[in-house]
């Protein structure tokens, strides 16, 4: 299970992470004791969530198509 300091930036791409604020301990320690006692099933939704998000925002095959093309048009 992903856990994500509110402040990392990364929450709004990964929702299904749980967020806490790491200067909070209680919080903090409420969210790994979550994580730790989720159901196998919600666990695995969220994980897979989180895999999908990757691979469509951070794909590295537009990139490497560009590259290859502007490549190909030197001289």
């Amino acid at each position: 299970m992903l856990i994500l300091s509110r402040g990392s930036g990364a929450g709004h791409e990964l929702a299904d992470a749980l967020l806490v604020n790491p200067y909070e301990y209680g919080g903090t320690g409420d969210a790994i004791h979550h994580a730790l006692a989720m159901a196998p099933e919600e666990r695995r939704a969220r994980i897979g969530a989180h895999a999908r998000v990757c691979a469509r925002e951070h794909n590295i095959l537009p990139l490497a198509g560009t590259l290859i093309a502007e490549l190909a048009a030197i001289e």
